[in-house]
């Protein structure tokens, strides 16, 4: 029984130790100075927002959509496929009243 035990327990701890690790550190939310009431607000606050990050050129705003989830706005961002990257979306809610910025999804390098 203990032997069974210490096998499940290693099991468990070999798999926690393969999960993959981002390679580049997005910040988990942002706020913006006032309240976001409509959508073209909310898609010029994620385009804020990912522009002060380094790889913010990498995302298509052009073809951003914005859908309303309850008290949040949804965008999606479409990346632009490039050397090593496959086409994807960015996801973000922004917070409606707050102006909060939450990165739901966002597609790492495929290098």
């Amino acid at each position: 029984m203990i032997k069974a035990l210490s096998w499940l327990l290693a099991g468990a701890l070999s798999a926690t130790a393969c999960q993959p690790t981002p390679d580049r550190a997005a910040p988990a939310t942002a706020t913006t100075a006032a309240a976001v009431t409509n959508e073209a607000q909310a898609r010029e606050a994620v385009n804020s927002y990912l522009q002060e990050m380094p790889e913010g050129g990498e995302y298509n705003f052009d073809s951003a959509m914005v859908m309303q989830a309850d008290r949040n706005w949804l965008v999606l961002v479409p990346s632009i496929p490039g050397e090593g990257r496959k086409p994807n979306s960015a996801a973000f809610t922004v917070h409606k009243q707050t102006g909060d910025i939450r990165v739901q999804f966002l597609p790492r390098a495929g290098k």
